[in-house]
């Protein structure tokens, strides 16, 4: 179910809910690469040119046509005549993830998993203080721009569908209102608004995907929101935590987090293990998994994720297990040091990388996206400053933005063959000293 007009769209999602009927958003490029997707579909409506598109039942919309013809009483302007009370186990919803870790799963948010996403997304309002109007700058095919529109229509929110270069023009024009962002784009927000001299207007801003540099949340802070949230979110929970500007997570309310070694023991505080995470927002399962969901364990998932208490309620993320660098042998969790060297001075982002050598041995490459070249010529010294010691050479190379998934996660495999392509072609490599 796809409509490029995004209040459309809302609209045949919430009626669609109504009726207890699921529901997937996908692009028309995930129906013709993913025959299963089709196959399982029962039926697919697109404000696409679906004639030529290999799948059985498939209906194309006419937006104008089907707003036209909604009976007045759910008409757009009031959504809330399609909520509706289906029963806690009832699918509503599926959701592919971001396929950072192989190919991409079906995520089914149930009846109890959207109400519960609700209810973790009302910290960040009472946090924030404001209210009274949302700003979606997404498709309703990434799952944190659904979360938030259902949150919104809950509270009676006036919901507005903006992209985000009419955002930016209007930023100082519109009522108070929230917004949810990655990184990239918050960032240019910040820099145009800092070229104008501007000042913080009374908004709130939550940034997804990646811990915020302080810079960037800096630069929010002084000129373009009052209230900056950065979570540690996932797709199967929703809203875990809330990151502080050093990057520590405090449980949002509702929220327990605890490690667990591989055995599936509890780890004490202090000690690094994998994440779980009990939440009302929890996930139903992976759709059409069968034995697939593995990382269901009594109510919790368990991650890949590696992190430390630090108090019942506190925690740090460190980096990921699938993640985890093998650099000559010495384990690295990138995570934890590309936050470190964002706070470096002009890093607007950075990547840790493991490529091979000449030799066939693992190196370190350091990718970094710089504001301006004012300090290339110093970082060699502050990228070694802020690495572990004894891992050999590593390299350093300054790149434009790195691919991201839509919730801001950085592929990193395809970051990787991208630069193994490059040296291919004969781009050689910047060593930064260390060994």
């Amino acid at each position: 179910l796809q409509s490029e007009d995004r209040l459309a769209h809302l609209t045949l999602i919430r009626a669609c809910e109504a009726i207890g009927a699921a529901t997937l958003s996908v692009s028309e490029t995930d129906l013709r690469l993913d025959q299963g997707l089709r196959e399982s579909s029962d039926l697919i409506c697109a404000d696409l040119a679906l004639h030529d598109l290999p799948c059985g039942r498939a209906v194309r919309l006419q937006t104008a046509a089907v707003m036209a013809g909604l009976p007045a009483e759910t008409a757009p302007a009031d959504l809330a005549a399609l909520a509706v009370d289906p029963a806690d186990e009832t699918v509503l919803r599926l959701f592919r993830t971001s396929g950072t870790t192989g190919r991409p799963k079906l995520i089914s948010i149930s009846a109890a998993s959207l109400r519960g996403n609700i209810y973790v997304q009302l910290d960040g309002r009472r946090i924030s203080g404001i209210g009274g109007g949302y700003v979606s700058v997404y498709g309703l095919n990434v799952g944190s721009a659904y979360i938030t529109a259902a949150c919104a229509l809950t509270l009676g929110e006036t919901m507005r569908f903006l992209d985000v270069a009419t955002l930016i023009a209007e930023f100082d024009a519109l009522p108070d209102f929230t917004t949810v962002m990655v990184p990239s784009e918050a960032a240019l927000i910040a820099s145009h608004r800092a070229g104008q001299g501007k000042a913080a207007r009374r908004a709130g801003l939550h940034v997804i995907g990646m811990t915020l540099p302080p810079t960037l949340r800096a630069n929010l802070a002084a000129h373009a929101v009052t209230c900056v949230q950065n979570t540690y979110s996932l797709s199967e929970t929703g809203r875990v935590a809330h990151l502080d500007e050093a990057g520590t997570a405090e449980t949002i309310p509702g929220v327990t987090v605890r490690m667990l070694a591989d055995d599936g023991t509890a780890v004490p505080d202090g000690k690094p293990g994998r994440i779980a995470v009990r939440s009302p927002a929890l996930f139903s399962g992976y759709y059409g998994a069968g034995g697939g969901n593995a990382n269901l364990v009594d109510g919790w998932l368990v991650t890949s994720d590696i992190g430390v208490m630090l108090s019942p309620t506190r925690f740090r993320v460190l980096g990921r297990s699938d993640d985890m660098l093998n650099i000559a042998g010495t384990k690295l969790a990138p995570d934890a040091f590309e936050a470190v060297l964002r706070r470096l001075p002009a890093v607007t982002d950075a990547a840790l990388l493991s490529v091979p050598d000449g030799q066939g041995v693992e190196r370190l490459l350091v990718m970094l996206q710089m504001a301006d070249d004012s300090q290339r010529q110093a970082m060699p010294a502050m990228v070694t400053a802020s690495l572990p010691e004894n891992l050999g050479h590593v390299s350093i190379v300054f790149t434009g933005p790195m691919p991201r998934t839509e919730s801001g996660k950085l592929r990193r495999a395809e970051l990787r063959e991208s630069w193994l392509r490059h040296v291919q072609a004969g781009v050689g490599q910047a060593g930064a000293g260390q060994g």
